[in-house]
């Protein structure tokens, strides 16, 4: 069995990346199109909740995910079920609120964008000589 990863995210900062899926859309976009990835294969290897930031104050979402290949058609439930939980919750939330300052904007760009540094450097994504 063979894999390759991909970086789904609605976060300008990161769609330079390699095998980035980058959409233009709010972190509801982007939990959907997680969800169709599942449902076609692919498992997450990031949480789709990273940062513990609630979804009142979150513009931006980027999960890394892994296809693999196979001759079954496999749907991992784990990935289903973190994935769904996390559409719950950001569709609970009160995202009317939210802080729209460029500054802010900036602000949780960068976040989201350092929270999934880690993430890229451990499954060579990224390297750390790499410029961002």
């Amino acid at each position: 069995m063979s894999f390759f990863y991909e970086v789904v995210t609605n976060n300008p900062r990161l769609k330079h990346i390699a095998g980035c899926v980058y959409l233009e859309g709010c972190p509801l976009d982007v939990l959907a199109m997680l969800r169709d990835k599942v449902h076609d294969g692919y498992r997450l290897i990031s949480h789709p909740l990273t940062g513990n930031i609630p979804p009142e104050k979150r513009l931006y979402l980027t999960v890394l995910l892994a296809s693999f290949t196979s001759d079954d058609d496999f749907v991992d439930q784990e990935s289903l079920n973190l994935i769904e939980r996390a559409l719950e919750i950001y569709e609970r939330a009160d995202r009317n609120h939210i802080d729209l300052d460029p500054s802010s904007i900036e602000d949780m760009q960068f976040l989201d964008e350092q929270l999934m540094m880690p993430v890229f450097y451990q499954y060579g994504i990224l390297s750390n000589r790499e410029v961002h």
